[in-house]
């Protein structure tokens, strides 16, 4: 009995020695320097809604593992919500291409609107990450158009720090192709 207890002891010492693997916080930041300004009355056009599609709308990263299979990371998240910092990136990014500021918030109602939906965001079994996103252009004479973009960027190497590079170039391409279309 003494020996059962003793291996029951060692094995449940084994097991709570196993090594926790420590959460990674991944940021999302343009790589386009941002300047100090006034906002408000330089923006031709504002960022209107940035929707991102429920299954990414969430901390950890998004694996498709399987047909319609998805995992979601626990030890691999973003350090704040997509639907934040998407704002901020696009915004940014928008603004560098069409040589102008565009509002983070509507600032006027003169001011063009330009809406995104984020459908998806996420890695694939081939060691790609994937975006698929629509926008909306809506100018201040009323004209509205409307586009989208579907693209696959190959990983660097495994992991998920080459997922999130990945998908901020990804990112920065859309960022592109809005700030053509305005």
């Amino acid at each position: 009995m003494r020996t059962l207890i003793l291996a029951a002891a060692l094995l449940l010492a084994a097991c709570s020695s196993q090594p926790v693997e420590p959460t990674r916080y991944y940021l999302l930041r343009t790589p386009v320097a941002v300047t100090s300004g006034d906002q408000e009355s330089a923006a031709e056009y504002s960022l209107g809604s940035v929707e991102v599609a429920t299954y990414i709308d969430q901390p950890g990263l998004v694996q498709e593992t399987g047909s319609g299979e998805i995992h979601m990371a626990r030890h691999h998240q973003w350090a704040e919500p997509l639907r934040i910092s998407l704002r901020r990136f696009l915004a940014t990014g928008i603004g560098a291409e069409a040589g102008q500021t565009v509002a983070i918030m509507a600032t006027s109602p003169e001011a063009g609107r330009i809406d995104v939906s984020i459908d998806q965001l996420h890695g694939n079994r081939r060691g790609e990450a994937v975006l698929v996103a629509f926008w909306q252009v809506s100018s201040a004479n009323g004209n509205v158009t409307s586009h989208q973009f579907s693209e696959s960027r190959d990983l660097s190497r495994d992991g998920y720090t080459a997922l999130v590079e990945a998908e901020q170039a990804l990112l920065q391409q859309l960022a592109r192709r809005i700030g053509q279309s305005i």
